[in-house]
């Protein structure tokens, strides 16, 4: 499914006040298209943290979705509409979550080379975060946050 953060919570927001307003005159089938609109907004809103975990534990190989999430997120938090507060908080938030969990990843290889002077693991995660870096993940990080150097 399409991460469009930007035109779900714009669609959301007008489906809310628009309900709002008219309710005594919705249909029941309406009401009912309405509440499935915002369910569908906040499952989306829920499935990121999942899908920031399964790109860190997939050794930063399934990353499709990722991306979508980050460049709508992103689009939505620069966005000047009245409608989308929230959606900038995420934003943030899942920045943040996105770039402990690399840190995570990148000090578990670290103590996995010191521990066991084993470096074949460790450089094929390192190599594969070091490509997402270079695609362009860089850009949805907090990069002063990262507890490696990576220019």
């Amino acid at each position: 499914s399409n991460m469009n953060f930007k035109g779900m919570g714009i669609s959301c927001r007008a489906v809310v006040i628009f309900s709002r307003c008219m309710e005594a005159y919705l249909a029941p089938e309406q009401i009912r298209i309405a509440t499935d609109l915002k369910e569908k907004n906040e499952q989306a809103k829920n499935s990121i943290p999942v899908v920031i975990d399964k790109f860190v534990e997939s050794a930063f190989q399934e990353d499709f979705k990722l991306y979508q999430i980050f460049y709508s997120l992103k689009s939505a938090s620069t966005s000047f509409n009245p409608e989308l507060p929230a959606l900038k908080k995420i934003y943030k938030t899942s920045q943040k979550d996105l770039t402990e969990k690399i840190n995570e990843a990148f000090n578990l290889c670290d103590d996995m080379i010191s521990q066991s002077n084993c470096y074949y693991k460790s450089i094929d995660i390192l190599t594969a975060l070091d490509r997402q870096l270079k695609r362009g993940l860089r850009y949805y990080l907090i990069m002063g946050e990262l507890s490696f150097d990576c220019q």
